[in-house]
C-alpha cells in the first residue's frame, strides 16, 4: 500500500504542478516551492538521523533517508498553493491559512504512521509534525515577503 501511495502522490504532484505554476508571480512560486523543499529535506534528514521517525518505505531508499514524494514535491506545492491563498491577506489571515493548511498534512502522517509503513514515528507525535508545517510554511511566507521587499527596493528608481 505505501508504494502505491508513494506513486500516486508522485503523479498527482507532477500533474499540480502545471496548475500551481501558472499563476503568477511565477519566479516567488518557484522560489517558495525550492525553499520548502529544502527546509523539508534539511530538516527531515536530521529528525531520522535522531532517530525521531523513520521512512521505511520510500522511493529511491538507497539514495535517501527520507521521503523525496513528500518532502521535495506533495509539501512543496502544498506551501505554494497556501502562499497563493495568502498572497493578498493580512497578518490574522496568514496565520488562520498556515493553520488551516497545516492540518491536511498532519492528519495524513498520522494516518500513515498508524496504517502504512510510509512513516514510522519514534520519539515523535502528530503534534510535532503540525508544529513542523505551521513552522515551515511561515518561514517560507516571512522568506518570500522579505525577497518581495529587497527586489521591490533594489528595482525601485532613486529619489533625485
Amino acid at each position: 500500500m505505501a508504494g502505491f501511495i508513494n506513486w500516486t502522490v508522485l503523479v498527482l504532484s507532477i500533474a499540480t504542478m502545471f496548475y500551481v505554476f501558472s499563476k503568477p508571480p511565477v519566479k516567488d512560486w518557484i522560489i517558495v516551492f525550492f525553499l520548502k523543499g529544502f527546509l523539508s529535506i534539511l530538516c527531515d534528514t536530521y529528525f531520522v538521523a535522531k532517530g525521531w521517525l523513520s521512512y521505511p518505505d520510500r522511493l529511491l531508499p538507497n539514495i535517501f533517508q527520507t521521503t523525496i514524494v513528500f518532502a521535495v514535491f506533495a509539501y512543496p506545492l502544498l506551501c505554494v498553493l497556501y502562499n497563493q491563498t495568502s498572497y493578498k491577506s493580512h497578518l490574522s489571515g496568514i496565520l488562520l491559512q498556515a493553520f488551516l493548511y497545516s492540518i491536511p498534512p498532519t492528519l495524513f502522517e498520522w494516518w500513515a504512521a498508524e496504517n502504512t509503513q510510509l512513516v514510522k514515528f519514534h520519539n515523535w507525535t502528530w503534534y510535532y509534525s503540525f508544529l513542523f508545517f505551521l513552522g515551515t510554511f511561515l518561514a517560507v511566507r516571512g522568506s518570500i515577503e522579505l525577497i518581495r521587499a529587497y527586489s521591490n527596493k533594489k528595482g525601485s528608481p532613486s529619489p533625485a
